[in-house]
C-alpha cells in the first residue's frame, strides 16, 4: 500500500493539454497509441473535464515494478477513486475495480468489457487548431508539411526537428535490428515491395533472420508504428508502407522527394478519418466503401488532370475521382465519373 500512496501523491498531469477529436463514450477503455503521439496531454485533457477523483499511474516507471491488483484495488476501495489511468498499460495488472478506468498502451490489447480506441498524431484540422495565431490557411498547411504531426514537433525549428526526429528512432528502436527495419520502411515510403524483397537488402546490412525480420514488420505494424496498403483485389502483390508520421524521413535523407511526402501526408489523413485503403494501378488509393478514386498530384492542370482520370477509369470504373493537390481546383464530370481536385487544406478539413 505504501507503494500507491507514494504513487498517488506524487501524481501529475500535464496542465498544457491538447484537446482531440478522440471521444470516448465509455468508462471502461482502451487506448492503443504509439509513443510520442501526444496522449498523455490528451488523457490530462479528459481528467480535467470530468473532476473526478483520479489515480494516475505509468508502469514504465521502474518504481511501480512490484504493484500488484489486489493492493491497488483496495486503494481504489479505500480512497474512493473514481477514475484510474494507467500508461504503458501490460497485461500483468489485471482486473482493475474502479468507477472509470483508462488504460493506455502500444500494444493491440483486446479485454472484455473494454472498448477499444485509437490515438494517432494530430490530423490538419487538429493542428490548426494549435496555431491560432496564423490566420493564412495555406501558410498553415506549409507549417503542417514542414513539421509533420507528432505534437511535439510542431513548435520547433527546421534543425532542432531534424534532430529530434532522429532521436525518436533512437528512442522508439534502441534495438538495431527494428531500427534499420524501420529506417528502410521511412526511405520507402509510398513504393511497393515485398518484404522478401525487403528481407533480402536488410540482411545485407545487418545479421537478422527471416523470421525475426518477418515477426518484427508485424509487431511495428500491430502498434501502428507503421501501417501497410495492399493492392486491391489483389493479395499476393507487393504493398505499399507508411511511417505512422512524414517528419522521419527528414532525418535520414537529403533528398527531396515531394511528391512522395505529399502523398504520405494524404494517407495519413485517410487513415486517421478510420478508412479502409488499397491502391491500384494508377490510383494512389482506393476506398471500396464508396468506390473513391484518390490520387495525390501537388502540382496539376486541366489537361493532365483529363490524362490521369482517363487512367484511372481504364482500370477501375469508380463513382468518385478526388485528387489532392497544393493549390489547383475543380469540378466536373470525367467519361462519366465526378471529378474534383481541391488543395490539400480544403480536402482535409472537408473529407
Amino acid at each position: 500500500m505504501d507503494l500507491i500512496e507514494d504513487i498517488y501523491e506524487h501524481q501529475e498531469i500535464d496542465k498544457k493539454t491538447i484537446p482531440r477529436k478522440l471521444t470516448i463514450d465509455t468508462q471502461k477503455a482502451i487506448i492503443q497509441t504509439p509513443k510520442y503521439c501526444g496522449v498523455k496531454k490528451y488523457i490530462s485533457d479528459l481528467i480535467l473535464q470530468e473532476k473526478k477523483k483520479f489515480l494516475y499511474i505509468d508502469l514504465q516507471d521502474l518504481r511501480t515494478k512490484d504493484l500488484a491488483t489486489k493492493d491497488l484495488n483496495h486503494f481504489i476501495q479505500e480512497e474512493k477513486i473514481q477514475l484510474i489511468v494507467v500508461e504503458n498499460y501490460k497485461a500483468t495488472l489485471e482486473d482493475i475495480v474502479c468507477e472509470t478506468v483508462y488504460l493506455l498502451t502500444e500494444e493491440n490489447i483486446k479485454i472484455d468489457g473494454f472498448k477499444n480506441y485509437s490515438l494517432l498524431p494530430l490530423d490538419f484540422e487538429e493542428f490548426i487548431s494549435l496555431h491560432k495565431k496564423i490566420e493564412n490557411i495555406e501558410e498553415l498547411f506549409d507549417e503542417y508539411f514542414k513539421h509533420g504531426s507528432l505534437p511535439e514537433m510542431i513548435h520547433l525549428k527546421d534543425q532542432e526537428r531534424v534532430i529530434r526526429a532522429r532521436e525518436f528512432i533512437y528512442l522508439l528502436f534502441p534495438l538495431q535490428t527494428k531500427q534499420e527495419i524501420f529506417k528502410f520502411i521511412v526511405l520507402k515510403t509510398g513504393f511497393a515491395f515485398s518484404l522478401f524483397q525487403a528481407f533480402n537488402l536488410i540482411k545485407q546490412e545487418i545479421k537478422i533472420s527471416k523470421d525475426i525480420f518477418y515477426k518484427t514488420v508485424e509487431e511495428l505494424e500491430n502498434k501502428k508504428y507503421i501501417f501497410s496498403v495492399s493492392k486491391f483485389e489483389s493479395p499476393k502483390a507487393p504493398k505499399k508502407y507508411y511511417p505512422y508520421d512524414f517528419v522521419f524521413k527528414q532525418a535520414l535523407t537529403f533528398k527531396k522527394d515531394l511528391g512522395k511526402n505529399f502523398e504520405h501526408m494524404v494517407f495519413l489523413e485517410l487513415i486517421k478519418g478510420g478508412f479502409e485503403v488499397y491502391y491500384m494501378d494508377f490510383i494512389d488509393f482506393f476506398i471500396p466503401s464508396e468506390n473513391r478514386a484518390v490520387l495525390t498530384l501537388p502540382f496539376l492542370n486541366y489537361e493532365q488532370l483529363l490524362v490521369k482520370s482517363t487512367a484511372v477509369l481504364s482500370v477501375k470504373t469508380v463513382e468518385t475521382i478526388e485528387i489532392v493537390t497544393m493549390g489547383y481546383e475543380y469540378t466536373g464530370e470525367v467519361h462519366g465519373a465526378f471529378v474534383t481536385a481541391k488543395p490539400f487544406w480544403t480536402w482535409a478539413l472537408e473529407k
